[in-house]
């Protein structure tokens, strides 16, 4: 197929994601877990705090190296 590469990340992404949901029993019970979660709105900011200093320290890792390669 001739398609741009985000549009085949995303068509990998749901197939894994329809395969998981289908094969795997933890998976299947992990998301009514998660649903949950998201609708006690403490817990999911929480959730989001996490997840957000979790991305700036992988967005720090990798562009520190860059940056020093720059002031080097």
């Amino acid at each position: 197929m001739n398609m741009p590469l985000v549009q085949k990340l995303e068509l990998c992404f749901w197939d894994l994601v329809i395969y998981l949901l289908s094969h795997n029993t933890l998976v299947r019970q992990l998301v009514p877990l998660f649903s949950r979660i998201e609708n006690r709105r403490e817990i999911a900011l929480s959730l989001l705090m996490v997840f957000g200093g979790g991305l700036a320290g992988l967005l720090l890792g990798l562009a520190l190296p860059v940056l020093w390669s720059l002031l080097a």
